[in-house]
């Protein structure tokens, strides 16, 4: 496990960054403030231990440049790295560097739930009104795959946009004297 940090240039905050198998993950919640962003239950202590819950709007323009939502593959190949049917039981503990937080979410009716109990992260997959987040809840080990409405508030993992850099191989003599 490799941890390093990230500056987000916007406002100024740290976060612990992670790479887990091919991934580079933030290893905090996002606490980036925006339209759309709520702290649990409006205290800035909930603020300040367990970052901002997010709307799907929200999320998608509270990840910093160069960041990105997770996908269905992300999640997945997080998954598999930390142990496939009990890979919450790892995410939610420091050996991987993930250090899930059970932040608890906002649902659509502006209703506070289960600090402590659950962690809930947005994933990008959308279906209209609905999009699908990765739920690790403190009683089991298995990660769960769900769906709820765009406008809940849930907690945002970004990964790093990896873009791949061309190599240019230069011609060699003997092709050039040809």
């Amino acid at each position: 496990m490799n941890i390093e940090e990230f500056t987000d240039p916007r406002d100024g905050r740290t976060y612990s960054i992670v790479m887990i198998g091919e991934t580079l993950w933030m290893a905090e919640n996002l606490n980036f403030a925006c339209p759309g962003a709520f702290s649990y239950e409006n205290t800035a202590e909930n603020r300040k231990e367990n970052g901002l819950l997010y709307t799907y709007e929200a999320a998608l323009n509270a990840v910093p440049k160069g960041w990105r939502l997770p996908n269905e593959k992300d999640w997945q190949d997080l998954f598999n790295n930390a142990g496939g049917e009990d890979a919450a039981l790892l995410l939610k503990g420091e050996s991987l560097g993930f250090k899930a937080k059970l932040s608890g979410f906002r649902s659509a009716d502006g209703v506070y739930k289960d600090n402590g109990e659950k962690a809930c992260f947005w994933s990008s997959t959308r279906f209209g009104s609905l999009a699908e987040y990765i739920g690790l809840l403190k009683i089991s080990d298995t990660p769960l795959r769900l769906i709820e409405s765009v406008n809940a508030a849930f907690s945002v993992r970004a990964v790093l946009i990896f873009v791949p850099i061309p190599i240019i191989v230069p011609p060699s003599y003997a092709t050039l004297t040809k």
